[in-house]
Order: structure tokens, then sequence, then C-alpha cells
């Protein structure tokens, strides 16, 4: 295991990411607050997530130095700052305008796929950050390393320390920056379509196409997913020294997220024929589908007993969200599975070879 260095670079990134993230949660309070006014269908969502980001700055307080010690920590309190500057940049000098002009004198790509599929793509290429977990995050951080040959301190210690450990190990810290890297590349465009929904903000056509009616003047389910999931990713493995455990029960947090429930999506849209009882837009056969998805990539990671847990919990989610209880699945898969898994952490035996 990684022997880190926690020193004042750590420490001060680390309550500046919290300080932060409360700053985004009192902002996405506003606009949840305002859901509520209007009696907006997904208000709950919105007013779960916003919960989410404030627990995500509490853990970023707590735990955040030794989860995302330096140079992780520092760059990612760079990147919070710069895509909030970017965002407002390019939403006031209206570059998504030029954007359109240029995508519109392209000929017209023709739709690969439905409505339903477009919106889980996004989901499916979150999907690749498990490559980090097999090599693809030990040889990033061998390269930062690489480059940082002969800087003294804290973050080259933790760099060489890394990088000297178990190779999942700089998958986590990898895995672990890069979301919350989209996280804070997200929550500024995310603010500024809710504020100025008819401005030029970044990505803005892509965002609105894979919006779902009930999510319009809240957030959207991107935000949703990406928030909870940082947040259970914290929760599960706060601690340096309890990652053996923690890592396969992060990536079967998000693999249940990711996979099952495009699983559940896709299914359920192309041959699911039978709805549920309560709710017309799932299917039981996409429910199954979902569920055996959820408890076969979570067999490898957590074990049999825990993985049909796993499954379990997915089952309950995709049966009650959003019909008969009004929140994202994307929100309460990620925190529900957290939950489950920080009590049964004893019960987690990965299958894997290397925990």
């Amino acid at each position: 295991m990684a022997d880190l260095t926690i020193g004042p670079w750590s420490l001060v990134s680390a309550r500046l990411l919290a300080v932060g993230t409360a700053a985004y949660a009192v902002a996405a309070g506003f606009y949840a607050s305002r859901g509520f006014r209007l009696r907006l269908p997904d208000r709950l969502s919105s007013i779960g997530t916003t919960v989410a980001l404030g627990c995500l700055a509490v853990l970023l307080w707590v735990v955040g130095p030794a989860a995302l010690p330096s140079p992780f920590g520092p760059s990612l309190l760079v990147v919070l700052v710069a895509s909030a500057v970017f965002a407002l940049v390019y939403t006031a000098l209206q570059l998504q305008r030029l954007v359109d002009r240029l995508r519109d004198a392209l000929p017209p790509i023709r739709p690969i796929a439905d409505a339903e599929a477009r919106r889980k793509m996004p989901h499916l290429v979150m999907g690749l950050m498990m490559l980090y977990y097999v090599g693809v995050g030990h040889v990033l951080v061998l390269g930062i390393a690489l480059l940082s040959v002969g800087t003294p301190g804290e973050a080259f210690s933790n760099l060489i320390a890394v990088r000297d450990a178990p190779v999942w190990y700089a998958g986590h810290v990898i895995g672990l920056w890069w979301l919350l890297f989209l996280l804070f590349a997200l929550l500024p465009v995310e603010l500024i379509r809710l504020r100025t929904p008819d401005a030029p903000f970044p990505f803005k056509r892509t965002i609105l196409s894979r919006l779902r009616s009930r999510e319009e003047g809240l957030m959207g389910a991107h935000i949703h997913m990406t928030v909870a999931l940082a947040a259970a990713w914290l929760v599960v493995a706060p601690d340096p020294a309890m990652w053996a455990t923690g890592v396969p029960s992060c990536l079967a947090i998000l693999a249940v997220t990711v996979f099952a429930d495009s699983a559940s999506a896709l299914a359920g849209k192309r041959w699911g024929r039978r709805k549920w009882f309560h709710n017309a837009d799932k299917s039981y056969l996409g429910s199954a589908a979902g569920t055996v998805v959820a408890f076969l990539v979570c067999l490898p990671l957590v074990g049999p007993a825990v993985a049909i847990l796993c499954a379990a919990v997915f089952l309950v989610v995709d049966f009650v969200g959003p019909i008969p209880l009004p929140v994202s699945d994307n929100l309460l898969n990620p925190l529900g599975l957290a939950a489950l898994l920080v009590s049964v952490q004893g019960s987690v035996h990965p299958l894997l070879p290397g925990f």
C-alpha cells in the first residue's frame, strides 16, 4: 500500500475544493427550492442532489487530503476554478453560436440510435473509467512521475508512492480525479443553463437533446449521477488503508450505475412488452435484464453474497424510481449501493486477483 505524504498542499487544496463544492451546493439549492415553489416533476431529485453536493463538500474537507493528495487535489482545484471561468467567458462571448453555425454548415449526421439510446450513451462512456484500474491509471501516473523527475516535495513523493503501489491503487486515484473533473466541469454549465436557459452556454445542443421533459427547469441526470458517484466513492473508500475492499466496492457502484441501468433501459425499450402495473415507462423484462447485469458485474468485484444484495438494491430502485418515489435512479443507485456496501463491508470478498 502506498505511503502518502499529507502535507500543506494536500490539506489546503482539499479544504478549498470543499469550499467550492459547498458554494455549488448553495447555488444548486436555490434552483431546487424554485422547483418546489413551481411544483416541477423532478424537484425531489434536485433537492437530493443538492444534499449530496453538501455531503460531498464535507467528505472533501474530512477525507479529501488522503483520498486526493498533492498533486491530484491541487490540480483539481485548478480545474474547479478554470471550468467556472471557461463557462462564463464562453457564454458571455456567445461562442456556442459560432459552434452551432459550424455544425449547421456541415452535412447533417443521421442519428445512429434512438433518443433513449443517446441518453444512455454518456452512461456507457463513463464505464470506460474502469480502464483506469486495469493499467491506464498506472501508465498516467508513471508518465506524470517521469515529467516530475527531480522535483522535491510532497507531490513528487506521492507520485512515487502511487506509482510503486499495486496497479489498481493508481487506477482509483486517477478514477476519482476524473470523476470530480467531470463534476466540476459540468456544474457551472448546468447552473448557467438553469439561470439563463436561452443563453448560448457550452454544449447546449448536446445537453438539451438528452434532457427528459420532467427535468426541464431542474438539474439533469448527468449531474445526479456524477454527484452521487463521487459522494458514494468517498463514503465507501475514504481511507487508503481500507482500499483493499473499498476500491472493488467503488467499481461495483460504478458498474451497476452505468451498465445495469443502461441494460434495463435499452432491453426494456427494445423487447419489453409487458409494463409494470404502476409505471408504463418500465417493463418487467427491462428490470429483469438490469438485475441480472447488476449481479454479473458485481460478482467478481464483491463476491456472490454481496452481489446478490447489490442486484436486489438495483431491482428495488428500478421499481420505485421515479414512480412511486419521484427521484432519479441515477441518484438512488449510487447512494443506495454505497449505504449497502458500507454496512456489509466485512462481507466483501473480491474474486479478482490482486485485491
